[in-house]
């Protein structure tokens, strides 16, 4: 991308809230960055995109303003990575 924050909004049912934090997800996905199936062999550049990716999100969590989708969705990211 150009260097810029990541945004984006969608819509959340209320119901939702009620749902244990194990099945709170967000999906987010962008061909550009998103890792390539089995078949096929990594586009060049793929893991710095990636690493790129999440060092954003990273710092876009320190920010005040951060929202709770953001901060589950790291959560639950590191937990899936340790």
């Amino acid at each position: 991308g150009d260097g810029g924050p990541l945004l984006g909004t969608a819509p959340l049912p209320p119901a939702a809230l009620l749902l244990p934090a194990a099945q709170r997800v967000a999906v987010v996905y962008d061909p550009a960055v998103a890792a390539q199936d089995a078949v096929r062999a990594p586009a060049p550049g793929t893991a710095e995109r990636q690493a790129a990716v999440v060092a954003a999100v990273r710092a876009r969590l320190t920010r005040p303003d951060a929202t709770l989708t953001e901060r589950a969705a790291l959560a639950g990211w590191d937990r899936g990575t340790r």
